[in-house]
């Protein structure tokens, strides 16, 4: 799920269905996130959010090759680096 936050509420955007009983994968990630910038452009988004869960190089690489902002929450046992 994709959603958008405004005045503190959060409204869903974009949704995928997903096939398995678990979170999405990094390819199911980028490609909501390809289809919002399709669909808006990518100067709509100011900055992404996401919990721990979605921790993956790939999904880091790709926020940084295509200058998106990103927060992330993470466990205490990560070290990034850039």
């Amino acid at each position: 799920m994709l959603g958008i936050v405004y005045k503190g509420v959060a409204f869903t955007l974009l949704f995928t269905m997903l096939n398995t009983g678990g979170n999405s994968n990094t390819k199911e990630r980028i490609d909501l996130i390809n289809q919002l910038i399709k669909l808006f452009g990518k100067q709509v988004i100011d900055f992404l959010v996401a919990d721990r869960a979605f921790v993956d190089e790939k999904w880091f690489l790709y926020f940084n090759n295509n200058n998106i902002r990103y927060y992330i929450k993470l466990m205490n046992l990560f070290m990034i680096r850039r």
